[in-house]
Parts: C-alpha cells; structure tokens; sequence
C-alpha cells in the first residue's frame, strides 16, 4: 500500500510539473516579446487543461460529497433508531462456559441462577438475567421446522433470530410483552417447552392469526408460543435488515434448551449477564464483575460493558466508513477550492488593466468582481453537473452499506450542491474582492 501510494504520488507531480512545461515548448516568440504577448502567453495554451482539471476537481469533489453524506445520514439513521428496550443503566459482562464441568443444563443452570441470585443482592440492581445474545448484537440463525396449526409450507426462507434466556430478561431490559406471558422459573426441563416471538415473527411467519397456543418446531419438539414482545434492534446475517433492525425473533428458556445443543452453542458464543440498575454507579461494572467471580473463581470473563458501548461497538464499522469518506469529501472540496481559487486570482491579475479601462469608463467594482467571478462560478456548475451524474452511477455501488435512506436521497444530494456552491462562491469572490481596492489610473499605467 505504501509503495502504491508513493508510486502515484511520484506520477501525479511528474505530470502536474510536465504539462504546464510542454506548453512552453511551442511558444511563438514574436508574440511573446509583443505588448499583448508580454502576459499570459503560456496561460492561455493551457487555459483549456486549467478549465478541465477544476471541472474534473468540482466533480469527483462531489462524487466524494454525496458518498459521505450518504453514509453520515445512514450512520445517523441507525443511531437514531428507537432500540425497542431502555439501553440507561444496563449493563453485560460477557464469560466463556465451555468446561466440562458445565457440560449439562442443570450446572449451567446452578450457575445462573447462583451468580443471579448474588447480582439481584447488589444495592441498586433492579433486574438481573442472562441471554445468549445480546440486542444490537447478530443472534443465533436458526430454521423453522413446521408450525403446527398452519398448512403449507413456512413463509419466506423460514430463518429466524433465535436468544436463549433466563426468567428476567425482557424486564431487565425493559421490553414490553404485548400478549400473553413471559417466562418464569416455572418453565424448566421438566414442562412442556414454551417460547415467545417478537412482533416482527408474528407478522412475518404468522401473519393473520394469533400466535398464542400455535406450536413451533425449530427441528425437535414443538414449542407453544405462550407471549409475545415487543420487538428489539438485532443484526440478522440474513434478509435486508442492515447492520441492526426489527429481525423476526424467538425466545426461549435456557433451562429447556438441550444438552448437546447448548454445549455446541459454548464452544463459539459466550452468555451474557445482564444488570439493570435503579441509577448510574461508576462501581456497578465491578461488582456484578464480582458478583460472577464469587459464583465462580475460575470463570473467565472477556468484558463488561455498557449498553451503550454494545451499540458503539455494532456500528463501528458504519462510524468509520462515513468518517474516513467524509475526510476525502473535505480533501476533494479543499482541492476544488484551490483550483477556483487559483482561476479567479490568476484572471483578476490578467485582467487588471482590462478592469482599470472598464472602470474608467464607469463600471463600478461590483460589475468588475461579477466579469472575473462569472468563469469559475460556471466551470463549478459544469463540474457539479458532471459530479451529480456520476454520483449517481457510483452511489449503486454503496447501496448495500446505505440503510434507511435511497441512493438518490434528495436531501444528501440537495446538500451537497448547496455546500460546493458556497465553497465555489467563497474561494471565488476572495480573490475577486482585490478589484475593490484598484484604482483605474494605477492600473493603466502599470502597464
């Protein structure tokens, strides 16, 4: 990367030194030597490259524009999402249970229930659970097998979120049961297997009937769906949901999960133990960290942390892309700056004595800045023709990082021209603004 960087860095300043040279090399001298000639000679055999490269820098400047406006309003979109549950004061700590000596549902269990039992006793605590999976987080992919009270085949893929959790969960996290029941500790091993689906299962895979009493099997026994949640952002790694949305979604018991599958599940993810607390506590990460601890000593936990920092951590990613694009949009629009800026003080100082004579003849400084402005101010407008068409060819290739918004959404692009225009028009009156200082008699006999 480096090599490549330094390689065209070394090609752009042989060319940009190479161009304006060449066209010295044709320079009729009888011209040059004459009073017409004597300025500007070489300008005007390379007027036509000038033009070109700030209409080229006025195009991919806002090519660059729009792509970081487009992943600022998706970043900004997805942070503003309503999560579906009260992210204040919650805390997870993640811990590896992949040992042998929780190879089986009643010691994880035991284990649970123990280290719950001593977080709930942390003053402050006002709920307490543990869940494989996380929201804002990817959860579990799992297939729907049959639901028993509807003919047919399933709707759509028949994939959907699966989170194993303990009695506690949705009020810990605050997530509201809109029908029926939520899990309670009565729901063990030894009952009949209960779930609950979010909003999003029940009009997804349910659409028109009421999900209470329907069983679904996920490969083994049905399940009976006995409540339904409101629905919490999660990342899917399957639909069109983005990095985090209202994904279809099924609870269920940790306690009534099997064996073997809860031992495939520890070998490659981690549960994670959920606090809400009554108030903010800088302490409160350390005593849950030694409230599971004390459970058990050699649990090894991998973090704590806030909700917050759960939802930083799952749009990074998103974060960084519009930053790093939002940067090459601030050094596009520098560049285009500059080469306005370059045009119009080179024009101005051509055309001193051309304005000196026109405002000798009474045109005032206003109607000299609006002659020497007019040409950048059009070469910005033909650039940024150029850049909207471009952007929206280029702006497909974005589409699968853009989420909430088109690829042609009119604010961005509205934006984005607005802001070109106005840097255009900065970069090009600040040279410009020399001609209210000329005096048409200095100007004159300067030449």
């Amino acid at each position: 990367m480096l090599l490549a960087a330094a390689a065209i860095a070394l090609i752009t300043c042989i060319l940009s030194g190479l161009t304006p040279a060449l066209a010295t090399t044709n320079i009729d001298i009888r011209e040059a030597l004459s009073e017409s000639g004597a300025r500007g000679t070489s300008g005007r055999r390379t007027a036509g490259i000038r033009r070109g490269l700030i209409v080229a820098e006025v195009a991919m400047g806002m090519v660059l524009l729009i792509g970081a406006g487009l992943l600022v309003r998706t970043f900004l979109y997805l942070n503003g999402e309503t999560p579906g549950f009260d992210p204040r004061n919650v805390i997870a700590a993640n811990a590896s249970v992949h040992e042998v000596r929780y190879g089986s549902p009643g010691a994880l269990n035991r284990l649970f229930d123990d280290s719950l039992g001593r977080i709930r006793a942390i003053p402050g605590v006002e709920g307490a659970a543990v869940a494989l999976g996380l929201p804002y987080e990817r959860a579990l992919n799992v297939n729907i097998d049959k639901i028993s009270e509807m003919a047919g085949p399933i709707p759509d893929t028949g994939i959907i979120n699966l989170v194993l959790i303990t009695p506690g969960y949705f009020n810990a996290l605050r997530v509201p049961i809109l029908h029926g029941r939520d899990i309670s500790n009565a729901d063990t091993a030894q009952t009949r297997p209960v779930m609950i689906v979010n909003e999003a299962a029940a009009r997804w895979y349910l659409d028109h009937h009421n999900p209470i009493g329907m069983h679904i099997s996920l490969g083994g026994p049905a399940a009976e769906v006995v409540g339904v949640a409101g629905n919490v952002l999660q990342g899917a790694g399957w639909g069109a949901f983005g990095p985090s949305g209202a994904v279809p979604c099924i609870y269920m018991p940790m306690s009534q999960t099997k064996a073997d599958f809860l031992s495939e599940l520890f070998t490659w993810f981690e549960p994670s133990w959920i606090a809400r607390t009554s108030a903010a506590s800088p302490d409160i990460a350390v005593r849950v960290q030694h409230a599971i601890e004390a459970t058990d000593p050699g649990l090894p936990l991998s973090s704590v942390r806030s909700m917050y920092e759960v939802k930083h951590a799952q749009f990074a990613e998103q974060q960084f892309r519009a930053a790093m694009l939002s940067v090459m949009a601030a050094l596009g629009l520098m560049l285009a700056a500059t080469g306005i800026y370059g045009l119009i003080a080179r024009s101005v100082l051509e055309r001193t004595r051309e304005m000196g004579i026109r405002m000798a003849f009474g045109a005032t400084p206003g109607d000299a800045i609006q002659t020497v402005v007019a040409p950048g101010l059009k070469l910005t407008t033909i650039g940024l023709a150029a850049g909207v068409a471009l952007a929206l060819v280029s702006a497909r290739v974005l589409q699968h990082l853009i989420f909430g918004i088109t690829s042609t959404d009119p604010i961005t692009f509205v934006a984005a021209c607005a802001t070109l225009l106005g840097v255009a028009l900065i970069a090009s009156i600040i040279p410009a603004l020399r001609l209210v200082r000329l005096n048409p008699a200095d100007a004159l006999r300067h030449e």
